[in-house]
């Protein structure tokens, strides 16, 4: 929502070199020359084009009172060339370097042109308006900045998925570094709630949000593109999201951790938790680690919250990567002889009364989803929190797809470890436990106590109890 006019507004500043004193992005110290391609020759005239110059032939740099466009001051407009192949086009615009008489130009292009069509141009500035559909245009964009070590800028909507679209892959999988290994490229997913800070209520933005398909609101409403058909999980995110004032006291809980060993030594944990006498869970700390041992996860990550919360809390588990000697049996036992409470089988969809044995991952996938529908599931919204990763929860929840062939993506594609333990949590909830004296519950103390504990003072960690293998 409102990528085309950002677009816009980036080139305005630039060729004019009238940088506003917040602005945050690149500076040129001097004229540039910048390039901007739509997708078609009418995208240009109704988008960046109508934005920059207005939409009045001939009185370029006009428009109407009650206007936000067009961008470009009607004295910085030097010259307009027209496109003589569509009518109404602009083939460039020469632009006033601010108070001076040096020039910025602007060439407009489309995707409909063949990417030799740009072979041997040298760019400072290069912006495409939605994602090039083919990808050769978009690197051949590349070697056009080199020379001048220019910027390339794309604003799109994500809506024909990631898989097919390898300009996202750039981004977002294959990030560039310079000879310092400084980053070179950066991508970041807009949300409508983002205007929230331009005074809009968050009710007419959720309202927005639930008038799209839900399949439609991971590129719709939170910039994010879709994997495979379409997303598993698609309760909106201001449906489940809570902060940590709103938490219950994990002292008057019962808890359940969510392990998943993934391929290549990758894992992610989860925690849950819910009153005793509720049907409520709130996920409440995510981890995720790569190349560490089963001992240093235990000892990184859940043995300082039983020392903390005195509970052995029970953690369900799968059967992990299928590596020689790196089973989820082995990463069980180790963890057992660290004092972790393993459950004693890999996780099954324990909530099903007809077939406790089930291991399907769909049946469990369908139950989380089944828990956020009917408001028992909340999730910790992304501020910090100690230590933990509660942004990658968030992350993988709106990407988690099926593919074409109704099948759950694969990891090859993308990671989905987070989502993983999620479900070996979910599945495996009826384990949980509130303390080692069967549920025996004690005096509630002050809220938000447990919190201070946390990130003030530190208490001395109790002995810890002999292990329970449930």
């Amino acid at each position: 929502m409102g990528g085309t006019w950002w677009l816009a507004y980036i080139n305005a500043v630039c060729l004019t070199g009238r940088y506003p004193d917040d602005w945050e992005g690149r500076v040129w110290n001097r004229p540039i020359k910048a390039m901007v391609v739509s997708p078609t020759g009418e995208q240009q005239i109704e988008g960046v084009q109508r934005l920059l110059a207005g939409d009045i032939p001939g009185r370029w740099g006009e428009g109407l009172p009650d206007d936000a466009y067009p961008l470009l001051p009607k004295d910085s407009i030097v010259k307009v060339s027209m496109n003589q192949d569509v009518t109404g086009s602009i083939a460039s615009i020469q632009v006033r370097w601010k108070d001076t008489n040096d020039i910025s130009i602007v060439y407009f292009k489309t995707q409909g042109q063949k990417a030799a069509a740009i072979m041997g141009w040298e760019m400072d500035l290069i912006s495409n308006d939605e994602f090039p559909e083919n990808s050769k245009y978009f690197f051949q964009q590349i070697p056009r900045i080199v020379t001048r070590k220019g910027s390339i800028v794309v604003s799109a909507t994500p809506e024909h998925g990631a898989k097919k679209m390898a300009v996202i892959k750039h981004f977002r999988d294959e990030p560039l570094f310079d000879s310092e290994g400084n980053p070179t490229s950066y991508y970041e997913f807009i949300s409508i709630y983002e205007l929230e800070k331009d005074g809009i209520p968050h009710k007419e933005l959720l309202d927005r949000e639930l008038g799209y398909p839900a399949f439609e609101r991971p590129f719709r409403v939170y910039g994010r593109p879709m994997y495979g058909a379409g997303i598993l999980y698609k309760t909106s995110n201001h449906l489940l999201k809570i902060t940590r004032n709103e938490l219950p006291d994990p002292r008057n809980c019962r808890h359940i951790i969510g392990l998943d060993w993934g391929l290549a030594d990758f894992g992610a944990m989860v925690f849950m938790m819910a009153e005793i006498n509720s049907n409520k869970w709130y996920v409440w700390r995510v981890h995720k680690f790569k190349g560490m041992s089963a001992r240093q996860v235990a000892y990184r990550y859940i043995l300082p919250v039983y020392d903390e919360f005195n509970i052995q809390i029970p953690v369900a588990w799968d059967h992990g990567a299928s590596q020689k000697d790196f089973s989820g049996e082995s990463v069980r036992n180790e963890m057992r002889e660290c004092g972790v409470n393993m459950l004693k089988t890999r996780s099954y969809n324990a909530f099903m009364t007809n077939n406790q044995n089930s291991r399907a991952p769909l049946e469990g996938i369908k139950e989380c989803s089944r828990m956020m529908e009917e408001a028992k599931l909340f999730v910790l919204t992304q501020e910090e929190f100690g230590d933990t990763e509660m942004q990658s929860w968030w992350d993988e929840k709106s990407d988690f797809s099926l593919t074409e062939d109704g099948e759950i993506i694969k990891r090859k594609e993308a990671r989905f470890d987070v989502m993983d333990a999620f479900r070996h949590a979910v599945i495996m909830r009826k384990k949980a436990r509130f303390d080692d004296d069967e549920y025996s519950v004690q005096p509630k103390q002050a809220k938000m106590d447990w919190n201070v504990r946390l990130h003030g003072q530190q208490r001395q960690p109790r002995p810890r109890r002999n292990c329970s293998y449930n």
